[in-house]
């Protein structure tokens, strides 16, 4: 063979093996140790493929948040008192005390929207009804009354406590129109046991202090017998309730009351909504409740044994010794709880001791001044009426015993019938 034809059968091959090469080499991209048949490349395993992204953890459930309250401005334009048609219509004191009523509507409205919670606004179309005390369904401050078919809900008010003055008007009526006000906006509120609507009510209104004070005063009961389970569907509900309501404040601050009464108005049921607001389970607040309670009368009560044994002379007819005991106590502890029951006791010690001038005085400075300070109005209404006859004042005396006769006390209501008959001989 000529050697140009050599020459071009090499170069020929050359290039076909020089692009086998290159295909191989391009096949085996990224791994040129291959080109060199090292093993050691063999051994080493391929890159992985990239794992497919895992699919994402579930979210988290949103957290329920109360709606916020809807906004409303303060109107009382819907709600009136009614006219009293019971028994005691002609009565001045009754009158009176039902005429308080109506003046106290608008300041009780205001004294509820200084709080920015249940007070009433032009929707709310309520009755208050002045009521002899027999009409209610059970012995209490008011009672509710919600309307059906559009008809406007109601508030019955004994008129007895009006006349007798067992409780400010305001407050009482804050109370009452702030649960009226909750029970209509909120089914959460309404289908809520007792202690919590009372409690709320009394909390709200300012009402709790005044109806804590006449309940300590009217019962014989220490104090770990006044604690009840907040269970508990007798007229304990309304004074327990009201302090689990200041036990949750004393826990949790003010706020917490706020976002209770909140999360009922958005709808939330009472039990999460309370355990919400106050951090814990049911049970760990009512233990909470329980030692709040127990820590607090502790304190109020504290007075309470010095106080009876002040009063138990005039037990044994030893009036000149309880009348000093009684003017050291009142004298000692001018502000302590049970300050009001023992001016009532002195006045009476003063009544007994034949001071009848000064026993007139003390009983209508307590009657006209400081009302609320003890739970003895009926009884101090039908002792001034006595001493009002041993100064010959019969006509004066009439509207006394007629006054004691609101109390719902059966001893002392027969002690008027016989003061009456004497009179009308």
């Amino acid at each position: 063979m000529k050697p140009w034809r050599l020459a071009a059968v090499l170069s020929i091959s050359l290039m076909i093996l020089l692009g086998l090469v290159g295909v191989i080499a391009y096949r085996n991209r990224g791994d040129l140790s291959f080109l060199f048949m090292d093993d050691s490349a063999l051994k080493k395993p391929l890159p992985a493929k990239k794992p497919p992204p895992e699919p994402h953890a579930p979210l988290p459930q949103p957290v329920k948040v109360p709606a916020p309250p809807v906004s409303r401005t303060l109107s009382i334009e819907n709600i009136r008192v009614l006219p009293y048609e019971g028994v005691n219509g002609g009565f001045l004191p009754v009158i009176n005390g039902v005429s308080g009523l109506s003046n106290s509507l608008s300041s009780s409205a205001r004294l509820l929207g200084a709080g920015g919670l249940a007070f009433p606004s032009a929707e709310d179309r309520i009755e208050i009804v002045p009521v002899d005390s027999g009409r209610l369904s059970s012995p209490a401050p008011y009672e509710v009354v919600q309307g059906v078919n559009g008809a406007p809900s109601r508030i019955l008010v004994p008129v007895e406590q009006l006349a007798l003055r067992h409780y400010p008007s305001e407050e009482l009526l804050a109370s009452a129109l702030a649960e009226t006000i909750m029970t209509r906006r909120s089914r959460s509120f309404a289908e809520a046991p007792e202690f919590l609507r009372h409690g709320l009510a009394l909390y709200l209104s300012g009402f709790g202090d005044y109806y804590e004070r006449r309940f300590i005063l009217l019962t014989d009961r220490e104090a770990p017998q006044m604690v009840l389970p907040l269970s508990d569907t007798s007229s304990y509900a309304w004074a327990d309730g009201f302090w689990a309501i200041r036990a949750l404040r004393d826990q949790r601050g003010a706020e917490s009351v706020r976002l209770l009464v909140n999360s009922l108005e958005g709808g939330e049921s009472w039990k999460p909504a309370l355990e919400s607001a106050c951090g814990t389970s049911f049970d760990a607040f009512q233990d909470a409740y329980r030692a709040f309670v127990l820590n607090y009368l502790s304190s109020v009560m504290a007075n309470r044994p010095a106080f009876k044994k002040a009063v138990r002379p005039l037990r044994e007819t030893n009036e000149k010794e309880a009348y000093a005991a009684l003017l050291d106590f009142v004298r000692n502890h001018p502000s302590d709880l049970y300050a009001g029951e023992a001016r009532y006791y002195t006045h009476y010690a003063e009544y007994r001791l034949g001071k009848a001038r000064e026993a007139i005085d003390g009983f209508l400075d307590l009657l006209n001044n400081a009302p609320f300070t003890t739970a003895s109005q009926g009884k101090a209404h039908y002792f001034l009426g006595r001493s009002y006859e041993l100064r010959k004042y019969g006509t004066l005396a009439l509207i006394e015993y007629r006054l004691a006769s609101l109390e719902d006390n059966g001893l002392l209501g027969k002690a008027v019938d016989k003061r009456l008959k004497e009179l009308e001989k």
